[in-house]
This record gives C-alpha cells, sequence and structure tokens, in this order.
C-alpha cells in the first residue's frame, strides 16, 4: 500500500516537476500554477526526512540536533513560509535569497576558483564552504573576489529525487513549525 502510495504522489507530481525544471521559458502564470499544485499534494514526512538526511544536512539543521549551520536552520520553517515558497526555494534556489547566503567567488593567484557560502573572515585568510568542504584560503593568495547574486544551494537539487521523494521532502519541511524536529 504504501509504494502505491508513493508511486501515485509521484506521478501526479512528476508533470508540474518536469515543468519546473525544464529548461524551456515558462510563463509566470504556468510556473506559480505548478508551484501550487505541488504545494498542495500529501507525501510522507518520514520518508521525506531521510530525504533531508540524505540530501540536505551537509548545509541545513533542523531543530538543535541534526544537520550543519551553513544555510537556513530549517525547524519551524513552515512557520516562516507558505508552501508554495517552500517549492520556489526548492526549484529555483536562487529566487529569494538572504543575502547572508549568497555565494562568494575567489579566483587565487595559482589560477584556482572557490565558490560557496562564506563561513568565516579573519585578517588574514577566507573560509568558504562549498558544499563539500571548507576550503580556507589566505587573503595574500587571492586574485579576485566577489559576491554572485547567486544562493550557495546547489541549482537543480530536485532533479536528482525521485518525484515522490520529492513530494516526501516536501511533507517533511512543511510540518517543520515546532522547536525540535520529530524523529
Amino acid at each position: 500500500d504504501e509504494v502505491l502510495k508513493s508511486n501515485k504522489a509521484g506521478g501526479a507530481a512528476a508533470p508540474f516537476i518536469k515543468a519546473l525544471l525544464s529548461q524551456e521559458d515558462k510563463s509566470k502564470e504556468e510556473r506559480n500554477k505548478a508551484m501550487t499544485a505541488l504545494a498542495g499534494m500529501k507525501g510522507n514526512p518520514s520518508k521525506g526526512r531521510e530525504v533531508f538526511q540524505r540530501m540536505c544536512i551537509a548545509c541545513h539543521k533542523v531543530g538543535k540536533g541534526e544537520g550543519q549551520d551553513y544555510g537556513p536552520n530549517l525547524d519551524k520553517v513552515a512557520t516562516r513560509l507558505t508552501r508554495v515558497k517552500l517549492v520556489e526555494s526548492l526549484i529555483d534556489p536562487n529566487a529569494d535569497v538572504d543575502p547572508k547566503y549568497l555565494s562568494t567567488r575567489i579566483d587565487t593567484l595559482g589560477e584556482k576558483t572557490v565558490i560557496g557560502l562564506l563561513v568565516s573572515e579573519t585578517p588574514m585568510e577566507v573560509v568558504i564552504f562549498d558544499g563539500k568542504q571548507r576550503v580556507t584560503i589566505k587573503k595574500t593568495d587571492i586574485d579576485t573576489r566577489s559576491q554572485l547574486k547567486q544562493s550557495s544551494m546547489p541549482e537543480g537539487a530536485p532533479a536528482t529525487l525521485a518525484p515522490s521523494e520529492f513530494v516526501d521532502l516536501m511533507e517533511y519541511l512543511g510540518s517543520q513549525n515546532q522547536d525540535v524536529a520529530p524523529k
């Protein structure tokens, strides 16, 4: 029953996710319709938590114990964002970015490029989280540095999920309105 239910939710979500991730330009109305449809779908929050643990905890935290503090803490996210905004944040992480989560690009004198979230900075060095690891760069090694107009959250993450996983993740995030995430 659980597998059939999951397949049904995934099947219903698939055309909307495909439309939102498509390279073709969609009208604002079409995008809103697809996001609204996805926001209204019901998933399995327990399975969504598994997706969160697999895909999101490298940068995000839920509550006080699980995950990292590179991206916004997602406890109580359901009280801060509507479900449509949650969908938009996953589909297009660059749509509405708090300036503290914008990416920084550093090109070094050794012709290495590092792009990610600025974690810390001292007079001697900067530390960037590139989505996998912290990279420490001496300021004397920096050729150019710029803040990009994009989120540090990678684009296209929903394309790596099965449609049912996307719906489950949305259900899990939509349930986050407590001080501590349910176990």
